[in-house]
């Protein structure tokens, strides 16, 4: 399923980056740091436009992308499996906490790193975005 996520994650890549840097320009941006992690709350428009895209997937699709950024973020996972099983590994342990796909979405688009960490989870998978 992540092979077909491609050219959404690339969108979502591209929203991230830009409200980070306007984040470092200071436009229109809250930030609220949690306590032990890279959370941030932003209120700005890509932010708004990410959730839209996400909202318009399926939960499975969601979960999809949520499982590479977290693969992105953590980065443990042995060197002997091919991608496929890497993220079948992956989506089975992410999917098994999963809540309702608001949360899920939320969980995603409160990461200051998401682009970095979907990436990132990408080219653990083969896949140079």
């Amino acid at each position: 399923m992540y092979k077909n996520l491609v050219s959404i994650a690339k969108k979502i890549i591209k929203l991230a980056n830009e409200s980070k840097e306007d984040m470092f320009k200071g436009k229109d941006c809250i930030e609220v740091e949690l306590d032990f992690t890279d959370d941030v709350f932003l209120s700005d428009p890509f932010v708004n436009q990410m959730e839209d895209i996400l909202n318009k997937l399926s939960f499975e699709e969601v979960m999809s992308l949520q499982t590479i950024m977290y693969l992105g973020r953590d980065g443990g996972y042995d060197k002997n499996l091919t991608p496929d099983e890497i993220y079948d590994i992956w989506f089975k342990s992410i999917s098994s906490t999963k809540n309702d796909k608001e949360i899920e979405i939320n969980q995603m688009v409160e990461k200051f790193t998401l682009g970095e960490y979907l990436k990132r989870g990408y080219e653990i998978l083969g896949i140079y975005l």
